[in-house]
């Protein structure tokens, strides 16, 4: 009895297959997710943040963006849901907006984002 026969052979490479990527994709939604960390914290274009945090005014202006005009706004392909915390982990609510930006079909806490 061979140790690695024809199919043996052909399992583990569409193990390894598999394998690359699920790592591919992965490290990919973390570069995106990055990205647009990085637009949103920025003080020009998209970003909601000023001196003094998180500016309500330009969280209520992309609160109002479609959807997609958002996802396009942050540069990035899969979808998302912006959403706030304190420092003990609870959702915050900013300015009476929806409880998240993007998109609906994600839940946060029970309740669809935007």
């Amino acid at each position: 009895m061979k140790w690695l026969d024809f199919d043996r052979a052909m399992l583990l490479l569409f193990a390894l297959s598999i394998f690359i990527i699920a790592r591919a994709v992965i490290i990919s939604q973390q570069d995106e997710a990055e990205m647009a960390m990085e637009k949103l914290a920025s003080d020009n274009g998209i970003g909601i943040l000023d001196s003094n945090g998180i500016a309500d005014e330009k969280v209520r202006m992309l609160d109002g963006m479609e959807y997609d005009d958002v996802k396009e706004s942050l540069g990035i392909k899969n979808d998302f849901c912006l959403y706030f915390e304190d420092e003990q982990g609870n959702i915050v609510q900013v300015d009476h907006i929806s409880r998240g930006i993007g998109y609906n079909k994600i839940h946060v806490s029970g309740m669809p984002c935007g």
